[in-house]
């Protein structure tokens, strides 16, 4: 069974290696037929420039955008006892990045809010339910939580998943999956 798997993983590894992208030629501006009168030496020069224009522009939208996301836990207490635990997240943005894509920074900063009041809704509809379930002898609190993963983050998108887990009492919590994509420089999805 090994050398089944060894050997499988031998022979994709050969085969992707041949799947490499290839830089295409640019294609000829000049009619066919037509004789070129630059010089090798100019072909080169333009050639180089062009490429470093490219390699530059790439290295602008591929430039990575920093940021900080925070986490802020919210619970629902009656003295010592937490009833309901959730939580939201903040963005921050250093200055550079917050002058460079403020519409990016206006999203993410709706984007908290929501997260916060929706958050805070959750506490608020739940605690009748809490108070009782905790009255009749239940020892484990609800809870929604929310964890962030970053996904990419460069001059293109703006991407993080959100896994959610709520648990509500019962055998066991169940989980979902968002995401959020965002264009830095208009800020929306």
């Amino acid at each position: 069974m090994r050398k089944r798997i060894l050997c499988t993983g031998l022979i994709a590894a050969v085969l992707l290696s041949g799947c490499q992208n290839k830089a295409a030629a640019p294609a000829s501006t000049e009619p066919a037929g037509a004789v070129s009168t630059e010089t090798t030496s100019e072909a080169t020069t333009k050639n180089t420039e062009a490429s470093q224009e490219e390699s530059a522009s790439a290295k602008d939208l591929k430039a990575s955008v920093s940021y900080l996301y925070k986490s802020h836990p919210l619970a629902l207490m009656d003295n010592t006892t937490t009833l309901a635990t959730t939580n939201y997240f903040t963005f921050e943005f250093d200055d550079a990045a917050a002058a460079q894509y403020p519409e990016l920074l206006k999203s993410l900063e709706d984007y908290s809010a929501g997260q916060r009041e929706e958050r805070v809704d959750f506490l608020h509809n739940i605690e009748d339910d809490a108070r009782g379930m905790f009255a009749e002898g239940w020892e484990y609190p609800f809870e929604s939580m929310l964890l962030l993963t970053p996904v990419r983050s460069d001059a293109q998108v703006i991407s993080f998943s959100i896994l959610r887990n709520d648990f509500l009492g019962g055998a066991r919590g169940f989980v979902s999956y968002s995401a959020c994509n965002l264009e830095p420089v208009t800020g929306q999805e």
